[in-house]
C-alpha cells in the first residue's frame, strides 16, 4: 500500500512539473541569436536593434506564408499561428527591455524612433493577415502587442526627450 501511494505521489509530482514547464514559453531565438542578445546586454541601443531585426525576420516569414496561395491549408494556418506567436513573444520581450532601460534612464531615443517606424510596418502587415479560426486569437494578441509597444514607445520617447533635456540643463556635481 505504501509503495502504491508513493508511486501515485511521484506520478502526480511529475505531471505537475511537466505541466508547469510546458506553460513557460521561451523567447523563440536560436542559440546564436541568444548569444548576440547577451553580448549586447550593456549596449541598450544595439540590443533593441537586435530585437527589431529578429521581429522583422518573423514578419518576413509571415509575409512569405501569406504570399503562398495555399495559405488556406491547415499546415499553413499552423505555420501562421506559430509565426504570429513567436512574433508576439519577441515584441513582448522587446517591450520588457524598453521598460528596463527606461527605469535605468539609458538613452534609447534613437532606437525608440526605429521601434516606432517598425511598429507602423508591423501593424500594416498584420492587418493583411486574413481571418481564420486557426490563428485569430494569436493574430489579435499580436496586434495588441504591437499597439501597446507603439503607445508605450511614444510615451517613453517623450519622457526620454524631457529627461535628457533637463539633464543637460542641470549643473554637473
Amino acid at each position: 500500500m505504501r509503495n502504491v501511494m508513493l508511486s501515485i505521489i511521484c506520478c502526480f509530482l511529475l505531471a505537475v512539473g511537466a505541466a508547469s514547464h510546458a506553460q513557460v514559453k521561451q523567447v523563440p531565438l536560436s542559440a546564436d541569436d541568444t548569444d548576440k542578445i547577451r553580448e549586447a546586454a550593456n549596449n541598450p541601443p544595439e540590443r533593441i536593434k537586435l530585437y527589431i531585426k529578429f521581429i522583422n525576420e518573423r514578419m518576413t516569414n509571415i509575409k512569405a506564408t501569406l504570399a503562398d496561395k495555399r495559405a488556406v491549408l491547415p499546415d499553413q494556418q499552423i505555420q501562421l499561428h506559430n509565426l504570429l506567436d513567436e512574433f508576439t513573444r519577441l515584441v513582448d520581450e522587446l517591450q520588457d527591455n524598453l521598460d528596463a532601460y527606461a527605469d535605468h534612464h539609458d538613452d534609447i531615443r534613437k532606437p525608440l524612433k526605429d521601434v516606432l517606424d517598425a511598429d507602423a510596418r508591423w501593424q500594416e502587415t498584420l492587418k493583411l493577415v486574413p481571418p481564420s479560426p486557426g490563428y485569430d486569437f494569436v493574430l489579435k494578441t499580436a496586434l495588441e502587442a504591437v499597439a501597446s509597444t507603439e503607445e508605450s514607445s511614444k510615451k517613453l520617447l517623450e519622457e526620454q526627450n524631457e529627461y535628457f533635456k533637463n539633464a543637460k540643463k542641470s549643473p554637473k556635481d
